[in-house]
């Protein structure tokens, strides 16, 4: 328990001649009646020798009973026995409140004059504050002007929040639940009720739209923490750099990534404050953290929305053999996340993934069925959906799979350089199933607490592991590497089964199949491709506009030199592919593309459609068969191809 504190409650019953409730000191002293409690059993230890005490009436209040001079005394005994550890911890936080919490410049002369005590007493005030400061990583920057903190703005914002919360702290019990209008009180010191209210109205936002709600403690903590970010935004105080953290370990928060754009939408446009990349981030990680996804669906989503969701999810959980019904945090964090997404979409408001690069990259298989899948979405609502989009619904999915434990996160730890390091993935690519996750992690950039988020691990030197698989390899990542990767990794790897695409088959014939093209743009492929359904009969003219359209909004290319351009539902009268290999790659958007399936998919036959997107899955995400193709020099080697039959079984018929 503090002295002032104290001396201050002391000073309280010493002004008041008749009872008072606790309740009264309470508010005066902005603590809870149970503190009160625990002030007057420290104050009768003081008052024993007194012959003083403190009588208490029920539901009249408490009073000061004793001789009046004997009362002086205590008063004095006291502050003699306080004073010389109140004054200096007082001065330390006042010191410490300038420098932090209101961004002044200070001057030991200043400071001198202000407490009335020598410099001598400043600077070892200073002292113990500088070195308080420097765990938090914040130093002293001085000049002639004076002395001010300076550090990464990131551990500003932290450190003015621990400020503020170690003040509330003291005026709290540990088993009382935190009051918020003494949160309030304690804010208002240093952040502007408008300030407070636009926090406010951000939380509102994310609980509204998330459909839940904080209790009081969380609700503190993130109030603190917005409060605080606004009034260092306004000052123009941004994040300029952020740690380096691997995308798996981002994944988790990106689930209130969409809430939070529109809680940025609304601070431009209500409030003409704008916010950069890292802040979204900062402010999305702070949400993130307070939020709490509920285990089971609730009643009262939409029709439409519980239909697609069961639908989307039914279709995914098909291609991976996978029965996701019973997934009550799929299905309730889908149907939350459908609810803002087809807001935005009737709106045209768009929204950026910050990871959606590395996604693509390190999810293609996923990103392919996902995006695929995504057109029973496009169907039912009107609206195409971009690659953004499509990643924010990926991440649920891809959670999915690792609560079913069908997709496990491998790390790549190198001391060599990015080029050789990149060699070693794609090694390593080729040998481990597609669906698992790997990335790459220099050495310098490795955090001991990122590689819990991993199941296998995969090194250039020893990192000292017992409680992950991992092994060692060579920086080239030879044969013999390989062989111990795949032995070290026997209880994970799974093979891809399909040898043959019977419903893929089925959608596709050799006169829809063009090898070896000369085409130089994506346009003049789509065109091709287009005239040969368009000829069968089994699309109509609108179809092709609406591939244009998807492309404008979310380009088709996947990785692996593959491309799968496809258009709208209501516009195909059968279902069909064309097939397109190149001569030389081109550039679609963002990648050199070497195989194109041109998709028309009718969604009229479910079951068909579902197993047709299962037997594309497995053929884009198999090196062998898209390498095969590549090669094949006629329709019926393709053809060969997807009965299963090797390249050289071709050439010897």
């Amino acid at each position: 328990m503090k002295a002032s504190a104290l001396t201050k409650f002391l000073n309280l019953l010493l002004e008041e001649s008749d009872y008072r409730k606790t309740g009264y000191f309470a508010e005066k002293l902005m603590v809870s009646n149970k503190t009160i409690s625990n002030y007057i059993t420290e104050l009768r230890w003081y008052m024993r020798e007194y012959g003083l005490d403190i009588t208490a009436k029920h539901g009249v209040g408490i009073r000061m009973e004793g001789d009046r001079n004997a009362l002086v005394k205590l008063q004095k005994s006291m502050q003699q026995e306080m004073q010389e550890t109140f004054t200096s911890e007082s001065r330390r936080k006042k010191i410490m409140e300038k420098l932090l919490m209101f961004d002044e410049s200070i001057s030991v002369r200043r400071l001198s004059d202000e407490f009335r005590v020598s410099s001598t007493s400043i600077v070892k005030d200073l002292e113990r504050v500088e070195a308080e400061l420097g765990q938090l990583d914040i130093l002293l920057s001085r000049s002639k002007s004076g002395t001010r903190i300076t550090a990464k703005e990131q551990r500003i914002r932290s450190a003015k929040r621990k400020f503020i919360f170690e003040e509330l702290s003291s005026l709290t019990q540990q088993d009382q639940i935190m009051d918020f209008s003494l949160c309030r009180k304690i804010l208002s010191r240093y952040v502007d009720e408008d300030t407070q209210s636009i926090a406010k109205k951000m939380i509102d936002i994310a609980q509204e739209k998330l459909g839940f709600h904080l209790d009081t403690n969380y609700y503190a903590q993130i109030f603190i923490s917005y409060s605080i970010f606004i009034q260092r935004i306004r000052k123009g105080c941004e994040l300029t750099e952020a740690p380096v953290r691997p995308v798996v370990t981002e994944l988790h928060v990106l689930k209130t990534y969409p809430i939070t754009e529109e809680m940025i939408q609304w601070l431009v446009h209500t409030q003409s404050i704008t916010i950069n990349d890292l802040d979204t981030r900062w402010v999305n990680a702070r949400l993130s953290g307070v939020y709490h996804e509920e285990q089971s669906a609730k009643a009262g989503y939409s029709p439409i929305i519980q239909e697609t969701v069961d639908e989307l999810i039914s279709s995914i959980g098909d291609i991976f053999n996978a029965d996701f019904s019973s997934d009550d945090i799929l299905k309730t964090g889908l149907s939350k996340h459908f609810i803002p997404m087809i807001a935005r979409l009737k709106n045209n408001i768009k929204i950026t993934h910050p990871f959606i690069l590395q996604i693509k990259q390190q999810y293609t298989a996923m990103f392919s069925v996902v995006s695929l899948a995504s057109s029973i979405l496009e169907k039912k609502l009107g609206f195409t959906l971009s690659d953004d989009e499509i990643g924010f619904i990926l991440i649920h999915f891809q959670a999915a799979l690792e609560r079913h434990n069908l997709s496990k996160k491998i790390a790549i730890v190198y001391n060599c350089g990015q080029a050789n390091a990149m060699l070693i993935e794609n090694q390593i690519k080729i040998n481990l199933p597609t669906f698992d996750v790997i990335e790459l992690i220099s050495i310098h950039d490795l955090k001991t607490e990122y590689l819990r988020h991993f199941d296998f691990i995969i090194s250039t030197m020893d990192l000292d592991i017992s409680d992950i698989p991992s092994v060692v390899i060579s920086p080239v990542a030879d044969r013999l590497d390989i062989q111990r990767i795949s032995q070290a990794y026997e209880r994970l790897i799974r093979d891809v089964r399909e040898s043959r695409f019977h419903y893929l088959l089925q959608a596709i014939s050799t006169d829809a199949i063009l090898v070896h093209q000369k085409c130089k743009t994506k346009e003049e492929i789509l065109e091709k491709a287009n005239s040969i359904l368009l000829q069968k009969g089994y699309v109509e003219h609108g179809f092709f506009d609406s591939v244009k359209n998807r492309e404008k909004v979310s380009s088709t290319e996947i990785g692996n030199g593959i491309a799968i351009p496809h258009g709208s539902d209501k516009y195909v009268n059968r279902t069909a592919i064309v097939l397109v290999t190149l001569d030389d790659p081109i550039l679609w958007r963002d990648g050199m593309v070497s195989v194109v399936l041109f998709i028309a998919v009718s969604f009229e036959q479910k079951d068909t459609m579902r197993k047709l997107l299962k037997d594309l899955y497995h053929l884009i995400s198999s090196e062998d068969f898209i390498g095969n193709i590549q090669k094949a020099s006629t329709a019926e080697e393709i053809i060969g191809v997807l009965y299963g039959k090797s390249m050289k079984q071709e050439h010897c018929q």
